[in-house]
């Protein structure tokens, strides 16, 4: 069924969401747009998408690409206290650098989509966010989107963002995290999404005297146990030092390392 986006009237945008017992986002942001769909062809999306039966969201909500547009939003459990959740309040109470970061990544992955017309569950991206509640114990935020579902002539045309609540199950965020899984067959786009998007995060602090013994090692074809013998250390500590960077620098594998380490004039 093919639709065709149209701006409410004041009285038909308050209706639509007072159904759904959330704030009328257009009171942040003014502007607010949804699908000739009725309601209930939007909540049958749920029950009909297997990655969101699957993901189980605490909170969803499905946009528009170019430009961004909010279609529909829905709170399942997600808690903001005493607040009634929408995805502007989740924006508001997000950590300052880690709602810049979430809009580094946005800028990257949306740009990718477009040019590679990216078909629906390509990609999945997800990203662990502090969020700060006036009054309120802090909560950590799981943040994954996707793309939903795309045109006739295969083009990107609604992404789906999802919020679970990880208060419980991590006790720190690592700054400036991410991790973007791709499709078997689009390894290729995996590596060009993680060069574009270590070009527009803030520099990793600089690499110590081991890591670059470690590295240099690897370069020349060594093994982990090659590498232990060459600087008596373990294998294990090897690899431990490898799987560290690997964190450290948002990056997917060894060779992505490497290349970095180029990049940066350590090797």
């Amino acid at each position: 069924m093919t639709t065709s986006l149209n701006k409410l009237s004041h009285t038909a945008e308050s209706a639509f969401y007072s159904t759904l017992n959330i704030a009328h986002p257009s009171r942040q942001n003014g502007s607010i747009y949804t699908d000739t769909r009725n309601l209930q062809d939007w909540r049958g999306i749920f029950k009909t998408q297997p990655i969101l039966q699957l993901l189980r969201p605490d909170f969803y909500l499905i946009f528009r690409y170019n430009p961004f547009r909010i279609i529909y939003q829905e709170n399942i459990r997600l808690d903001l206290g005493a607040n009634e959740v929408t995805y502007n309040l989740i924006s508001r109470y997000s950590k300052a650098e880690d709602f810049e970061h979430i809009q580094r990544i946005d800028s990257v992955i949306e740009q990718l989509v477009r040019e590679c017309r990216i078909q629906p569950f390509d990609f999945v991206c997800k990203i662990l966010c502090n969020i700060e509640i006036p009054n309120e114990p802090a909560k950590r935020f799981m943040r994954t989107t996707f793309v939903g579902r795309c045109d006739q002539r295969g083009n990107p045309d609604y992404g789906v963002i999802c919020f679970h609540d990880f208060t419980m199950m991590t006790g720190s965020i690592k700054p400036y995290n991410f991790d973007i899984t791709f499709a078997p067959d689009k390894v290729e786009l995996c590596h060009e999404a993680y060069r574009r998007i270590r070009k527009i995060i803030p520099k990793a602090q600089n690499i110590t005297l081991r890591e670059r013994e470690i590295i240099t090692c690897l370069d020349r074809g060594m093994s982990s146990k090659e590498t232990g013998d060459f600087l008596f250390i373990s294998k294990a500590t090897v690899d431990t030092h490898r799987q560290n960077m690997l964190r450290k620098y948002s990056l997917p594998n060894t060779s992505a390392l490497l290349r970095m380490s180029k990049e940066q004039g350590w090797i």
